[in-house]
């Protein structure tokens, strides 16, 4: 009867353990398929590819996953996936590189031409592509994993959680676009006069959109300002419409695709000083709704803070 009873006992106990077991991979289970759904939420387009990269991460201990994106349009790639702190500090690197160098050439004598500087500029910038691309995938899943992990901490309802990951992930088209307008607007006039002081352009037969169209985009990236724009937008037009003697308006307009593949018109206001050559961002619509001061000035914030 001892036996039998102590042979029943060992049953019940198997039992308990093996249901114990069931339950935690369950749980487990259940937790792997939260946290994959809120990964969906929070990386919105092409979440099946970058699951995918995560996941081989994982599985082989690496670290490397070339993405194509990343290293063809480096800080657009960054800011479209919501980066900002990352692009905020490639940006500013090389801009602080570049002052330095032309501040050390300039002391030490050497005369540096405005091209040997760009070339010299642009080896880091060539090289930060490549890394970008080559450990782009593994910087986002860190940020993924990270706001993640802040936001199932901090927020307990489910489907509040899964609001703000779509909320704070996602991609930005507007952020690109406002990022390409701040790069301009902080640099294309010293790179213009830059290129105006090795007499590359005769400004005084030149038209107001000509002055924009022949901008530089940055110091670093010396791509036309038309040429930037064609490839970011189609059914480009310019126009232009005098204000005076001095200053002339010029409006361009081009369409392009938010993050739902809907058609989006934009249009961009520029004033041309035809004295000094200078060209100045005035505002920006989507569809004829103008963004904000306010807009602008918090992604400002964003992106250099």
């Amino acid at each position: 009867m001892d036996q039998n009873n102590s042979s029943n006992h060992d049953d019940t106990t198997q039992v308990d353990e093996d249901t114990k077991v069931y339950d935690r991979r369950a749980i487990e289970e259940e937790l792997e398929k939260k946290h994959d759904e809120l990964t969906s939420d929070y990386i919105g387009r092409n979440d099946e590819y970058y699951k995918d990269k995560f996941n081989k991460f994982k599985q082989k201990d690496t670290k490397l996953s070339f993405n194509f994106v990343a290293f063809f349009i480096d800080i657009y790639w960054l800011v479209y996936r919501k980066m900002y702190g990352l692009a905020a500090g490639l940006y500013i690197g090389f801009y602080a590189f570049g002052i330095i160098l032309m501040f050390v050439t300039d002391l030490m004598g050497l005369g540096l031409a405005n091209d040997t500087i760009i070339f010299i500029v642009g080896i880091p910038f060539v090289l930060s592509k490549v890394l970008l691309g080559m450990f782009g995938n593994y910087l986002y899943m860190k940020k993924v994993e990270k706001n993640i992990s802040l936001i199932t901490r901090y927020t307990a309802e489910e489907k509040e959680q899964h609001k703000k990951a779509r909320t704070k992930g996602g991609t930005s088209i507007i952020a690109i676009f406002i990022t390409f307008i701040i790069l301009f607007t902080f640099n294309g006039t010293m790179a213009f006069i830059g290129e105006n002081s090795d007499g590359t352009f005769d400004f005084e037969s030149m038209s107001a959109i000509e002055i924009v169209q022949v901008t530089t985009v940055s110091e670093t990236d010396t791509t036309p300002l038309e040429h930037a724009l064609d490839n970011q937008f189609d059914q480009s037009d310019w126009e232009s419409y005098p204000f005076d003697d001095e200053w002339v308006e010029v409006v361009y307009t081009g369409t392009g695709w938010d993050q739902e593949d809907h058609v989006d018109e934009v249009e961009i206001i520029f004033d041309v000083n035809t004295e000094t050559y200078e060209v100045w961002y005035y505002q920006i619509s989507l569809d004829g709704t103008p963004l904000a001061q306010e807009e602008l000035e918090h992604m400002y914030f964003e992106i250099f803070n």
